[in-house]
């Protein structure tokens, strides 16, 4: 090889460092991700069967959408597979994102084959693998039964309707890099699952590389979901993959976390209240409403922010200032912080 050469190669080196030094390299990475937007069978069968189980919480709102799984689905009540999941839900705690995360790890309906190994976490949260294989063969049958799957294709055009209008909002919006800008490149896929039933706050959920945000409409129009509504979707799609990136680190460092539970005592009533019955829960929330409040500074005015911070405090969430004030301790020390995990 000549010496110009040789320059060429070093050059060439040289300028690749400073791109990846800049983050040039890691915004174009990210750039070329894009969020899929689905409606997904496993979920729609799920939130079926919370219907049936009068499952809380739930889409609040009344939509035609949520009539006609009344009528196609009310006849068959006395399914066991609705005792089941209530016993689940009641007595181990088969609630929030664990049954979404768990039908994410099974194949279509009405197969439902497990195709990835399920967690502990969730076998404890269903009472073991004895609960996991009856619930499995029972909601099965049920979604023979009840013909699930010509329910799910004959509503194909309402779900695109749905995911057609959320595609072209997202698209607006540098979602992907907002997220890894804060949290540090990854090599994560991204997918946002709409559900008509889903409670609006939604469930953040990852499987293997995936990180899933499902959502639920955050109002209905005519008998009609609204997915739509800008600042209410930034909200979910960033507080749901935040949860993806958040959860997994706050289950390595159980026992750390839990050193300081006496912090839940003088917030518990309110916490209760919002659906955060431990002191676990409460502490992931305050983490993630405190990263939003700095992704959301993209796209928000400053005053506006300063209202999500006072909106966040006097919910009960009154440790979030001081995680706020932590994580700009960490964007301002990148050269020691590379990503949140460090």
């Amino acid at each position: 090889m000549g010496k110009e050469r040789i320059k060429q190669v070093i050059c060439l080196i040289m300028v690749i460092g400073l791109l990846f030094g800049s983050g040039i390299v890691n915004r174009s990475l990210a750039a070329e991700k894009k969020i899929r937007v689905v409606t997904d069978p496993r979920i729609e069968l799920l939130t079926v069967v919370q219907c049936m189980v009068g499952y809380w919480p739930m889409s609040q709102y009344d939509t035609k959408y949520l009539n006609e799984v009344y009528e196609k689905f009310g006849e068959f009540y006395m399914h066991p597979v609705l005792r089941l999941y209530a016993k689940m839900w009641f007595v181990f705690g088969f609630d929030y994102d664990i049954p979404f995360a768990l039908m994410l790890h099974l194949s279509e309906p009405p197969e439902l084959q497990i195709r990835t190994p399920i967690p502990k976490y969730i076998l404890e949260r269903m009472g073991g693998e004895k609960n996991l294989n009856d619930f499995l063969d029972l909601l099965q049958d049920y979604a023979k039964q009840t013909k699930f799957m010509d329910f799910y294709e004959d509503h194909r055009l309402f779900y695109k309707t749905h995911t057609d209008a959320v595609s072209e909002l997202i698209a607006e919006k540098d979602y992907i890099h907002n997220l890894e800008d804060f949290f540090g490149p990854n090599q994560n896929s991204y997918s946002i699952i709409l559900s008509p039933l889903v409670y609006e706050e939604g469930y953040g959920v990852k499987v293997g590389n995936t990180m899933y945000s499902i959502i639920g409409p955050s109002r209905s129009e005519e008998g009609e979901p609204v997915f739509t509504d800008p600042e209410k979707l930034a909200e979910q799609v960033y507080h749901e993959f935040s949860q993806s990136f958040i959860g997994p680190l706050t289950a390595q460092n159980r026992e750390e976390i839990l050193r300081y539970e006496k912090l839940y005592t003088p917030i518990m009533e309110e916490m209760m209240y919002s659906g955060y019955p431990t002191w676990e829960l409460c502490y992931n929330e305050h983490l993630i409403r405190s990263v939003m409040n700095h992704i959301l500074q993209h796209d928000l005015l400053a005053e506006e922010i300063e209202k999500k911070k006072n909106n966040d405090y006097f919910k009960g969430f009154v440790y979030s200032e001081v995680m706020f004030e932590l994580f700009q301790d960490y964007l301002n020390h990148r050269d020691l912080y590379p990503n949140f995990t460090d």
